[in-house]
């Protein structure tokens, strides 16, 4: 459904098109996190543009070893996956507190 924008919020469509435009389509890398397939499935379709790579993990481990092997423009995340800890020395330490 590229350029159909009817079936989705206005939000996710504003935030689509933000990324699109601060970024050039030859340089944008996108990982996408969410342990349900439809979710994955929806984000992706949003996001489809000439020049867009997306990357999809269905767990946070998952996600950690594509962020520890390729650089992405956006990391779009489930809440269930924003754990606190933090990577340190390229694994999770679920003893640290996250800041924010």
């Amino acid at each position: 459904m590229q350029g159909s924008h009817s079936d989705q919020s206005p939000r996710t469509v504003a935030l689509s098109r933000a990324l699109m435009a601060t970024v050039a389509p030859s340089d944008v890398r996108v990982l996408v996190v969410d342990n349900k397939e439809q979710n994955l499935v929806a984000f992706s379709a949003v996001i489809d543009q000439p020049g867009v790579t997306i990357i999809c993990a269905q767990s946070g481990e998952q996600a950690l070893g594509h962020v520890l092997r390729e650089n992405f423009a956006v990391i779009l995340t489930g809440r269930e996956h924003a754990r606190p800890g933090r990577v340190r020395d390229g694994r999770v330490d679920p003893a640290a507190k996250s800041v924010g």
